[in-house]
């Protein structure tokens, strides 16, 4: 085994390391003292091989590397050359938040030739497993699809294993998933029955973004990890700048109100913003307030006039058979569910439909939804006076929502509450002047008043927001909450 000792001065560091002609082998990265480190490992030629995250949750604190496998948290796609013939290294080493003049940085590199049926950090590495970013259609049909935006693996700091994630997710039923590993994405993941969409939880200090739909496992490039360094510096105005690096992803505002991991970056410009989520990790002991507070403050920006769409996320870390303290039922990936719908089963198309509102969230049931007798789907416009939305419960085996309240929404105001009982057919009629800016949206409440369902608003017409600065609409909400 060879050891390095590298000595860390600065924030931001590259250093070349003589790995000389292993074509398989581990790199262990062990600094003297507890701090953030990311750890991203380059070809000369600049290819992105891997990362390595050190200080925080659960990430590997090693990659494997070699012709024939590499670990989850490494790729050999991008490499001209093998690794035989790569005999030098480039590692860039960012340190986030404060951290002494220097630390030492002690690197093990281990031959290790790839064998059929090693295990790396509890990978196996001859399992099928393929390129989370080879663009991929599971299916060709417009229909609703059902999925799951926020969810965390051992890859963070969740329970269940990544190669245990088909499994959960073919028990689960769901279409599609997005992963959301804190900070980081997994280069490669097992083959999988559902869609898997390329994603992760930008995790800062005062507020967690999921970012939906990345192009590679390089989520944190040399500019972006020094925004980040800002902003974990509490220079929080800069969080704009660092979204704008993923403008063509779906930008999610994760559990705003749900304490302790409430969303106080009261500088972010909404108008970077695609998608809240208006129903998270429901099981969790404060989430069920937190949630109806969130669809509170989206009716609100609705009613000003900013048009950002609903989501869900289960924000799952435990396994099936682990419960939140006071729970009745695990946090599981699908509770909640988001509906989407879309002309085909590819991350490019359920991105756009959630960007477009074309989609709904629920819990225990699934609904269908006739609009204008058809015409129209949620997140979408309407130019006539007489609106007829018809809507159809549909439980889930074993659920029962007797006592449950059906609802409609126009600008913000309930006009029609009726409870679910045997009758699971509900419908309003709207007449308006669709000049005028107006929405519509539908919902269901449990017997406490607790949201279950959140569809998504058709509209009419324009209204320009007065700000789009999340801290000034925060403020205005609480003046009128």
């Amino acid at each position: 085994m060879k050891t390095v000792k590298h000595i860390v001065r600065e924030s931001y560091e590259e250093f070349i390391l003589d790995k000389g002609s292993a074509d398989g082998f581990l790199l262990s990265f062990l600094p003297d003292c507890q701090l953030l480190i990311y750890i991203q490992i380059y070809s000369l030629e600049n290819e992105y091989i891997g990362q390595v995250h050190l200080g925080y949750t659960n990430f590997p604190k090693s990659i494997y590397l070699s012709d024939e496998k590499t670990s989850i948290n490494g790729t050999r796609e991008n490499l001209k050359k093998s690794f035989k013939e790569a005999q030098q290294l480039m590692i860039k080493v960012t340190t986030l938040a404060e951290s002494p003049s220097f630390y030492y940085l002690e690197i093990n590199l281990e031959e290790m030739p790839w064998e059929e049926g090693a295990k790396i950090f509890g990978q196996t590495l001859n399992l099928p497993y393929k390129s989370l970013f080879i663009p991929e259609v599971k299916a060709k049909a417009w229909t609703y699809y059902r999925g799951d935006f926020h969810g965390h693996t051992n890859f963070s700091d969740g329970h269940i294993k990544i190669e245990e994630v088909p499994e959960y997710l073919l028990v689960q039923g769901l279409d599609f998933m997005a992963m959301t590993d804190h900070n980081a994405v997994a280069c490669q993941m097992p083959l999988c029955q559902s869609l898997l969409i390329p994603s992760f939880e930008m995790t800062l200090p005062f507020g967690h973004i999921n970012i939906h739909g990345v192009e590679s496992c390089e989520i944190l490039d040399k500019k972006r990890l020094a925004l980040l360094e800002h902003i974990n510096s509490k220079h929080l105005i800069g969080i704009n700048e660092l979204l704008m690096n993923y403008s063509d992803s779906n930008i999610s505002l994760n559990h705003m109100f749900m304490k302790p991991w409430d969303f106080q970056m009261n500088h972010l410009d909404l108008s970077l913003v695609n998608t809240i989520e208006v129903i998270c990790d429901p099981t969790y002991p404060t989430a069920s307030d937190a949630n109806d507070k969130a669809i509170d403050f989206l009716d609100y920006l609705w009613t000003c006039g900013l048009q950002i769409y609903g989501i869900g996320g289960s924000d799952c870390h435990q396994r099936i058979n682990e419960l939140y303290q006071g729970a009745n039922r695990p946090s599981v990936y699908g509770d909640p569910s988001t509906y989407v719908s879309s002309k085909e089963l590819s991350s490019k198309a359920i991105l756009k439909g959630i960007k477009e509102g074309r989609s709904y969230v629920s819990r225990f049931c699934q609904i269908d939804l006739i609009i204008d007798n058809g015409q129209i789907l949620p997140g979408e416009a309407f130019n006539k006076s007489i609106i007829d939305y018809y809507v159809k419960v549909n439980p889930y085996e074993g659920e029962n929502l007797d006592g449950y309240i059906a609802y409609f929404v126009l600008d913000g105001i309930k006009v029609k509450q009726i409870p679910i009982g045997k009758n699971l057919h509900f419908e309003c009629n709207f007449t308006l002047d669709y000049r005028d800016y107006h929405w519509i949206r539908f919902g269901i409440m449990d017997p406490m008043g607790h949201h279950i369902a959140y569809v998504n608003p058709i509209y009419c017409n324009r209204k320009t927001p007065d700000t789009y600065i999340l801290g000034d609409m925060i403020e205005e909400f609480h003046k009128h909450d």
